[in-house]
């Protein structure tokens, strides 16, 4: 049976998708209470979730033998790995809860259960990709943020240049407007601060075309890197 136990943890499709589902359940019961905060019915069902965690994880304990068969202490090295302590995590706000009433620090526990979802085999294998193709690319990749720091700079000078005399609060200097540039060149653009003179209007159309080119760039290079990574494995 303990073996069957170890298997259906930390080996079954069937296991494995059955935790995913649980946390994704936990999220959207937390995400539910967030609205309906007076429903016992979903305070019930996020405890009976939270229960459920810790049965994974004390069953996790009871069968390290198994999965770290080479370890002197299983159990002590299973605690302390990172799936013990994300495990440790998704079980701690259901006796947090019995402890205290501060409903915002139990939330914020309950929604590290998310990190469970890293110990999915083919999370991790998309993680790996991503870690890879960062760092495969990292070169390209500074290059493009010194490009769009420089940018922003010019941007934020050139508004600062055409501005500050109508706006002076928005754009009386150049660190000032330094939020309006970000904001611009990363295609955001919250409409808080904006130009009104011509000349204003033509930095700021300059600099959103350019924003395009400093936003795809990146995401072109990572995304390269992570079809070779992917095509490699």
């Amino acid at each position: 049976m303990k073996a069957r136990i170890a298997y259906w943890l930390n080996e079954s499709g069937r296991g494995a998708v059955f935790i995913a589902v649980i946390i994704l359940i936990s999220i959207g019961l937390i995400i539910a209470k967030t609205e309906f905060t007076d429903s016992d019915a979903l305070r019930v069902a996020i405890d009976v979730v939270g229960v459920v965690f810790v049965i994974e994880y004390l069953l996790r304990l009871w069968v390290a033998d198994l999965t770290f068969p080479d370890a002197d202490r299983p159990r002590l090295k299973y605690a302390f790995s990172f799936n013990g302590i994300v495990d440790l995590l998704a079980a701690l706000p259901i006796f947090i809860g019995a402890l205290t009433q501060n409903v915002s620090a139990i939330r914020a526990l309950r929604l590290l259960r998310l990190a469970q979802l890293l110990k999915l085999k083919f999370v991790r294998d998309a993680t790996r990709d991503v870690v890879r193709a960062f760092r495969d690319s990292w070169e390209e990749l500074a290059f493009t943020t010194l490009i769009s720091v420089a940018f922003i700079l010019m941007g934020a000078t050139g508004m600062y240049l055409v501005e500050r005399d109508v706006q002076p609060e928005a754009f009386g200097s150049i660190p000032r407007a330094m939020w309006w540039a970000v904001a611009t060149l990363t295609t955001v653009g919250y409409g808080d601060v904006y130009p009104i003179t011509a000349a204003g209007k033509v930095v700021a159309s300059l600099l959103a075309i350019v924003g395009i080119a400093a936003v795809a760039l990146p995401a072109g290079i990572l995304a390269s890197a992570f079809n070779r990574g992917r095509q490699k494995r």
